[in-house]
């Protein structure tokens, strides 16, 4: 007598009583990794769906505004330009400086920007677009601004993307 798996892989032994009295119970040892490799392969089975699962969940919470907001830096960008602004892109040394002195420093932030630009219409109307790298970062900004309550300073958020000025017909354009 010895052990067998059935179609559903249950675990079968037969039973047998010796000469001296004792129970005997066969089990092949190849039963017990067939066994064994179906509740890997189960387990692998339920990883993937929750990684999957898991996947998804994150994949659907990005969006225009996380990771550079893209999207909604093009139509804040787009916003601008048909109220006529015209925008200059800071490089990378500008951002670091910005980034450093202007924001970390200055209020006593952790934020880092993707993107800056500085608009103008003829020189008399200016504005500053800072797209930072995750919404959490631009609301901090946006806090501190408030707090700070600098006389004539307005602000305009959109995700990662936020629009300073002194402007009230700059922060129009995006009603």
């Amino acid at each position: 007598d010895d052990c067998w798996l059935n179609s559903t892989y249950d675990l079968k032994c037969t039973h047998k009583t010796g000469k001296n009295g004792l129970h005997v119970t066969g089990i092949s040892m190849k039963s017990i990794n067939v066994e064994e490799k179906r509740k890997v392969s189960s387990m692998k089975g339920l990883l993937t769906v929750l990684s999957l699962s898991i996947s998804v969940l994150v994949m659907a919470g990005c969006g225009s505004d996380n990771g550079g907001g893209s999207s909604t830096k093009s139509e804040v960008m787009s916003v601008l330009k048909q109220g006529g602004y015209a925008l200059e892109q800071r490089d990378s040394q500008a951002m670091a400086y910005y980034t450093d002195k202007m924001l970390n420093t200055k209020y006593g932030l952790n934020c880092t920007l993707n993107d800056l630009y500085v608009g103008y219409i003829d020189q008399a109307r200016w504005m500053e677009l800072l797209v930072f790298k995750s919404v959490g970062d631009a609301d901090s900004y946006v806090a501190a601004l408030k707090t700070e309550n600098e006389a004539g300073k307005l602000v305009h958020q959109d995700g990662t993307s936020v629009v300073v000025t002194f402007s009230q017909e700059t922060i129009d354009l995006f009603k």
